[in-house]
């Protein structure tokens, strides 16, 4: 595609772009709750972090969102 782009030249006017559902393989699968809770109490632990640092650490961690991370730790309790 992009090969064919680059033999037209400059390109002029609207171009849409088109955007499908990713393949069963490439969905991320959401980190346990026992495994969100357990990574959250180590790094409150561990590394003196408060609450929200450690959310946000884990969520980055794991690629999942902080409000993500957050409910899944919320239904861990």
């Amino acid at each position: 595609m992009l090969e064919t782009l680059k033999s037209r030249g400059e390109v002029k006017g609207e171009i849409t772009l088109l955007i499908g559902k990713a393949e069963e393989a490439e969905k991320k699968a959401v980190p346990s709750r026992a495994s969100i809770r357990q990574r959250l109490d180590q790094m409150m632990r561990e590394e003196k972090l408060d609450e929200k640092a450690a959310l946000k650490k884990v969520a980055k961690e794991l690629g999942v969102s902080k409000s993500e991370a957050y409910r899944e730790w919320q239904r861990s309790k």
